[in-house]
C-alpha cells in the first residue's frame, strides 16, 4: 500500500494471498460481534506468545506459495512441472507448520484449533495422495540442480531411452578422447567438445592451434569463428545424430507423462484453494500481532459492545500513522459517545489545528 497508509501500516505478511485478504478485510470489514471477537482473540494468542508468533512470521509462513495462482495456472495450461513441486514443497511444509501451532497452550487454543489447526490437518490429510504423485514422479535429485523433469524410472520406455542417451554420450565423450589423442598433446589442450542445436555435437579448436586438423583426412571443418574453428568426424556426426534422434523421443515422452502429472494435480484445486484461503487467514493475523507489538506504544485489544448500545469510548487515542512519522509528537485523545452523556461533538479550531486527525 501507499507509504503513510492504514494497508501499508497493517501490511506485515509474508504471503501473497495474506496481502490480498488485508486488502480485502480492510475494504470489507466484518460487522458481527461474534466473528470480531473470534478475529480479535486469536491476535491475542499471537500477541501473547512470543515464540509462536516470532516462528510463523520469520520463519514459517514464508514457505508457501500462492497456491490459488498455481492452480489457476494449471487449470488453463500453463503450468509446468516446477509450479506443480512448488506446490509440493508448501504442502509438505503444512505439518511443520501444524508442529508449531501445537504447541500453543494459552487461553485461546480451543479457537486456534477448530480455526486453523484442523482445517490445516483435513485439508493436509486430502493432499496426502499429491504429495506421493509427485514424490513418486519427479526426479528430486535433478531438482537440486535446479532441472525438473520426470523420474526415468517411472516408465520402462523412458527409462530405456535415458539409458541410451547416457551410452550415447559416453561414446562420443570416449571418440571426443580419440580425437585428442590424434591432434596430438599440444594441440589437444586447445580442443573442446561443444554442441547446438544446429550443428549437433562438433569439437571447436582454436585459430591459432587450427593447423593441426586443417590437413587431416579424419576432420571436416564445419565453420571457422573468432573463437576457433569447428569441425567434426564422420563417426562424431553419427553419434550426434542417434543422440538427437534419442534426445527427441525422450522429450516427446517426457512432455507427455508431465501433461498427466499436471492434469492430476490440477484436480486438487479445491483442497488446495482451502489451504491457501487458512495460510492467508493465519499470515494477517500474524501481521495484525507483529504490528501491534512493534508500534510506539503496543497497542490494546478493544472491549466490544452491542451495536444496540449506541456507545463508543476510546481513552487516549491515537493516531496510528501518525505517530510513526519522525518529529511529531502525538498527544492522545479521549473520545466519548454515550446516549445518556453526548451523541455528537462540535469541533473548531484553526487551519491545521488537528481537526481531521482528531476525527480521523
Amino acid at each position: 500500500g501507499r507509504a503513510g497508509s492504514i494497508i501499508s501500516l497493517l501490511d506485515q505478511c509474508r504471503t501473497p494471498q495474506g496481502k490480498r485478504l488485508l486488502r480485502l478485510w480492510i475494504r470489507q470489514p466484518l460487522t458481527d460481534r461474534r466473528r470480531l471477537e473470534e478475529r480479535l482473540d486469536l491476535v491475542e494468542a499471537l500477541y501473547q506468545d512470543v515464540a509462536l508468533r516470532d516462528s510463523l512470521h520469520n520463519l514459517h509462513l514464508r514457505h508457501f506459495p500462492d497456491f490459488y495462482k498455481l492452480t489457476r495456472k494449471l487449470q488453463r495450461g500453463r503450468g509446468s512441472l516446477q509450479d506443480s513441486f512448488r506446490i509440493y514443497l508448501g504442502v509438505t511444509a503444512v505439518q511443520v507448520l501444524l508442529n508449531t501451532i501445537e504447541t500453543y497452550e494459552g487461553t485461546h487454543r480451543d479457537l486456534f484449533k477448530s480455526s486453523i489447526s484442523d482445517p490445516l490437518v483435513q485439508v493436509a490429510a486430502q493432499l496426502h495422495n499429491l504429495v506421493a504423485l509427485v514424490e513418486s514422479t519427479v526426479d528430486l535429485e535433478r531438482v537440486n540442480q535446479h532441472e525438473y523433469v520426470i523420474n526415468s524410472k517411472v516408465d520402462e520406455t523412458l527409462g530405456e531411452l535415458r539409458s541410451d542417451l547416457n551410452e550415447c554420450k559416453d561414446k562420443i565423450e570416449c571418440h571426443y578422447q580419440e580425437v585428442k589423442s590424434d591432434v596430438g598433446t599440444e594441440c589437444g589442450k586447445c580442443l573442446k567438445l561443444d554442441h547446438t542445436s544446429l550443428l549437433g555435437h562438433f569439437v571447436r579448436v582454436t585459430k591459432k592451434e587450427s593447423s593441426a586438423i586443417q590437413d587431416n583426412p579424419k576432420f571436416r571443418i564445419l565453420e571457422a569463428r573468432k573463437e576457433g574453428v569447428r569441425f567434426t568426424t564422420d563417426t562424431l556426426q553419427g553419434l550426434s545424430k542417434e543422440y538427437s534422434t534419442l534426445q527427441e523421443q525422450y522429450s516427446s515422452l517426457q512432455t507427455s507423462i508431465v501433461e498427466e502429472v499436471l492434469t492430476i494435480v490440477s484436480g486438487y484445486q479445491a483442497p488446495l484453494i482451502i489451504l491457501n484461503d487458512v495460510i492467508a487467514q493465519l499470515d494477517v493475523l500474524t501481521s495484525f500481532a507483529v504490528t501491534s507489538v512493534t508500534a510506539p506504544i503496543p497497542y490494546c485489544k478493544p472491549k466490544l459492545l452491542d451495536k444496540e448500545e449506541k456507545t463508543l469510548i476510546l481513552e487516549s487515542a491515537r493516531h496510528p500513522c501518525l505517530e510513526l512519522q519522525s518529529g511529531v509528537s502525538f498527544i492522545p485523545n479521549d473520545v466519548t459517545f454515550r446516549p445518556d452523556q453526548q451523541m455528537f461533538i462540535i469541533l473548531t479550531g484553526p487551519n491545521m489545528g488537528g481537526k481531521s486527525t482528531y476525527i480521523r
